[in-house]
């Protein structure tokens, strides 16, 4: 684990868990080894700190392209091991990169809306096509997250974050048919999962 990603977690994992407190459902879903595409809805700027420091192993994060274009900021998202990506279009570099750290074993973070969503009484945003497309070029299982009240982060006192875990999908090496239509078919998977564990009372 990289040190100043360590060093967040541990840091976040006291100062998080004294105002808001977690709720933490289903962590033995994560792998203790291997690859894994953890995927979660995404409300907060707080997610990817949330999910980093419920998730005992590091997750590299992609994360979106506008947030290296300052220098300084560029260098410590590189210190924790996140990379960017361009939103909205097929990032072969950004996918390239992911699957390289799958292939070495780690966990891959990303937000499958591909945007906060604001509004979540409206339901969730379209899945982004990004997670699949890692699950079929890798065959790494996702890992399904549902994010709740994030958004209330250090707003209001022991106004619980609430994080669920859900297993694992997988099978990804024997989807057949034109890619667009498995990105789509996956997509939909992974949202009713995310919903499914999001409802959860």
């Amino acid at each position: 684990m990289m040190p100043l990603y360590a060093a967040v977690k541990g840091f976040c994992w006291v100062t998080v868990g004294l105002y808001n407190g977690f709720r933490i459902e289903g962590l033995e879903n994560i792998p203790k080894e291997g690859p894994g595409i953890v995927v979660a809805n995404h409300l907060s700027n707080w997610d990817p700190v949330i999910l980093g420091t419920i998730v005992p192993r590091q997750i590299f994060f992609m994360a979106k392209k506008e947030l290296f274009d300052n220098p300084i900021a560029a260098k410590a998202f590189k210190m924790v091991g996140a990379f960017k990506v361009r939103r909205g279009e097929a990032d072969r570099d950004a996918i390239r990169e992911a699957a390289e750290h799958l292939e070495q074993g780690r966990l891959v973070g990303v937000f499958v809306e591909g945007t906060r969503n604001r509004n979540i009484k409206e339901g969730f945003l379209p899945p982004q096509p990004g997670a699949a497309m890692l699950a079929v070029k890798t065959g790494a299982p996702i890992i399904p997250v549902a994010l709740v009240n994030t958004g209330g982060t250090f707003k209001k006192m022991r106004d619980k974050v609430i994080v669920r875990v859900g297993a694992a999908i997988t099978g990804f090496e024997t989807r057949a048919g034109k890619h667009r239509l498995i990105y789509d078919e996956i997509g939909g998977q992974i949202m009713k999962s995310i919903a499914t564990l999001y409802g959860v009372q």
